[in-house]
């Protein structure tokens, strides 16, 4: 996202956020690993930051592959006509 400030320079505005709740009835420390999605709590969550996202020029839309992190950057996408990039130096460090 990027915009004007008043002297003119440009400046870029990034929003960091976490995924939505993870669907994970068993309590699993699922960290790095794939195959958890969002629970339907985590998709009103999602939804509900790309409504609030909706009046910002937004640019890109980028999220780690897991599949909890590109269901929460999906409504956000979809909000500003952007398809949401993958990366996957965005998944979190190793749980040691």
């Amino acid at each position: 996202m990027s915009g004007t400030h008043g002297s003119g320079d440009e400046i870029t505005v990034v929003h960091l956020m976490r995924h939505g709740e993870v669907h994970n009835p068993d309590g699993v420390l699922y960290g790095r690993r794939p195959g958890y999605h969002l629970s339907d709590l985590g998709r009103q969550m999602a939804d509900r930051v790309a409504e609030h996202l909706a009046d910002r020029d937004i640019t890109h839309v980028v999220a780690s592959p897991l599949e909890r992190a590109q269901e929460t950057a999906a409504p956000i996408g979809k909000a500003h006509g952007l398809d949401v990039d993958s990366d996957p130096r965005l998944i979190e460090a190793a749980n040691i």
